[in-house]
């Protein structure tokens, strides 16, 4: 099965200092709603205190297309 595959981006200030984070996720529908950022910012491990600072489209591709590492030279 085909699904959307998107890469998000966080920055999150704690006590330790500044962190930036991604995650990606794959989804059936091309659209990112709130829930879709919900569960992305929880997959990222950052709190409501954290800002979004990106979404990138990966494309609409299967698990396997995704994880294939046909693109890396070498391989």
């Amino acid at each position: 099965m085909k699904l959307h595959h998107y890469l998000f981006s966080f920055k999150e200030t704690k006590n330790i200092g500044e962190f930036t984070t991604a995650v990606t996720l794959a989804v059936p529908h091309q659209r990112v709603t709130a829930a879709t950022m919900a569960r992305a910012r929880l997959g990222a491990g950052v709190t409501s205190a954290g800002v979004l600072l990106a979404v990138s489209y990966l494309g609409h591709m299967t698990m396997a297309d995704f994880q294939s590492q046909a693109d890396i030279p070498g391989i």
